[in-house]
């Protein structure tokens, strides 16, 4: 529990610290673009993140301190599910498609690794197929953003 909790509150606390990091030191103002460093500090930092959560999920399932509730993993899934289609229709409705496939792309990993992992949420097989999975959307989340910014700086 005060692993979530401290995902939960030290998380966005990190990322922000981080990326307005980058934004002072690697972004350009008057032409509204971040480097080529800027790009390669933050896929660096989210790459070592995504490496301290699954690092600290594996210490936190092997070395359990205390657990006050675990509902079921189909309980979980369930909600997930519900929780997700809620936030990608309501994108859709807003008509904001980036924000919706964002939130796909994130859910994916999780999807797949439920799909092909035997074991369930608790194996390890489970933990690096949605690791990897999740690696590969951030790369996609990534190109879709220099896609995208590449096309507006060449409309202007």
């Amino acid at each position: 529990m005060l692993y979530y909790a401290a995902i939960i509150v030290l998380g966005p606390f990190a990322l922000y610290a981080e990326f307005k990091k980058i934004l002072v030191n690697y972004a350009s103002f008057k032409t509204e673009k971040l480097d080529i460093k800027g790009y390669a500090v933050s896929f660096i930092f989210s790459f070592l993140f995504m490496g301290l959560l699954v690092g600290s999920l594996f210490l936190v399932r092997r070395y359990p301190l205390v657990t006050f509730f675990e509902p079921a993993s189909n309980v979980n899934i369930t909600i997930g599910f519900i929780l997700l289609a809620v936030l990608v229709i309501g994108s859709l409705l807003m008509k904001q498609w980036f924000y919706a496939v964002l939130a796909f792309l994130l859910a994916a990993p999780e999807i797949i690794a439920k799909i092909f992992a035997d074991g369930g949420p608790d194996s390890e097989n489970y933990i690096i197929i949605s690791s990897v999975a999740l690696f590969a959307a951030v790369i996609i989340i990534f190109s879709i953003l220099i896609i995208s910014s590449k096309r507006d700086a060449q409309k202007k």
